[in-house]
């Protein structure tokens, strides 16, 4: 079983994700992912839709579309752009995904164990 056919995560974060190699959208699409109580932080920076190869030009797109098929599938999910490019304000992005994955992480442990299955991950 690989990772996008577990149920050990129950969120994650992308920073800048390389969401624009051909075919990732519509292989996400074909997952029919049931994310229900699942998180996800999505975030990029403004100028990364201004890079100079044009596949690249498509990252926020794709990124958006990302944030759009994990909601209909059930996840909660925070977009967030940030000023500058990939390779600009790292320390401050990941400061704020790994603050939103450990706010998600709190919410979960406040729920009463009898909502949680094996390896403390929500049911």
């Amino acid at each position: 079983m690989d990772v996008t056919h577990t149920s050990s995560f129950v969120s994650c974060a992308c920073l800048s994700g390389s969401v624009w190699y051909e075919g990732w959208i519509e292989h996400l699409r074909e997952l029919n992912l049931s994310l229900d109580g699942r998180y996800a932080y999505l975030s990029l920076g403004t100028k990364e839709r201004r890079a100079a190869r044009p596949i690249l030009k498509t990252v926020q797109d794709r990124m958006e579309a990302c944030a759009d098929i994990l909601r209909e599938a059930g996840a909660a999910v925070d977009y967030r752009t940030s000023p500058g490019n990939h390779l600009q304000h790292i320390p401050e992005r990941l400061d704020a995904g790994l603050t939103a994955l450990d706010s998600h992480l709190a919410r979960l442990d406040a729920i009463p164990t009898s909502h949680v299955v094996e390896g403390g991950h929500q049911s």
